[in-house]
């Protein structure tokens, strides 16, 4: 439970959760990958808080857009590296106002307490609206990309070869994978790397 601590405020033994906060039920789901590694995922009980008043849609690269990407590669002469971002929804804030109370998972001394939800968790419904908002603000003012008004997921940065020629980076955003479309992809993902754990 050592990494999830981060999505959570832990409250004092015997203080309430705030005005205005809805308490909710989690899960906790095991799994084995295909490489035969386990996996442990908290899932916050989304079903019970109230239905969104705004978009809660995730960044989903349209197939058309990536196929143009490909084709400018091609033609350009340019690498593509993807990655994945691991844990995606602990690294944005939550914007709903919900807590529940810790079970014996969290030991004796927190057991009974309640842990106000600070972070992104799966199963809540603007999670995925929550990491968009969060990735995009790190791709616009860390890597000074700009959004394509063609489709809001390709992410475009002026760049130069060593050779001095200027041509387009492209940023490719499906959810936690990212597509990078450039002379030196690795350098964007290092820059990726330096605030998420990027799995190549």
């Amino acid at each position: 439970m050592t990494n999830v601590k981060i999505a959570f405020k832990f409250l004092d033994d015997g203080i309430p959760p705030p005005p205005g906060y809805k308490q909710i039920h989690y899960f906790i789901i095991f799994d084995v990958k295909m490489d035969l590694t386990h996996k442990a995922r908290f899932v916050a009980g989304g079903h019970l808080t109230n239905p969104p008043t705004s978009m809660a849609y995730a960044s989903v690269v349209s197939r058309e857009s990536v196929r143009i990407a490909f084709l400018l590669a091609a033609l350009n002469n340019l690498e593509i590296l993807a990655g994945d971002i691991g844990n995606v929804y602990l690294n944005a804030l939550t914007t709903e106002k919900i807590y529940y109370r810790a079970g014996n998972e969290w030991g004796p001394m927190i057991k009974g307490r309640v842990l106000i939800i600070v972070r992104a968790l799966y199963g809540l419904k603007m999670s995925a609206n929550a990491w968009r908002t969060h990735i995009y603000n790190t791709l616009q003012t860390k890597m000074n990309s700009k959004s394509s008004l063609a489709d809001n997921d390709v992410w475009l940065k002026q760049d130069m070869r060593s050779d001095g020629s200027s041509y387009y980076t492209y940023i490719l955003v499906c959810t936690d994978e990212i597509i990078i479309v450039s002379h030196n992809p690795k350098k964007y993902i290092a820059q990726l790397k330096a605030d998420y754990y990027v799995k190549k």
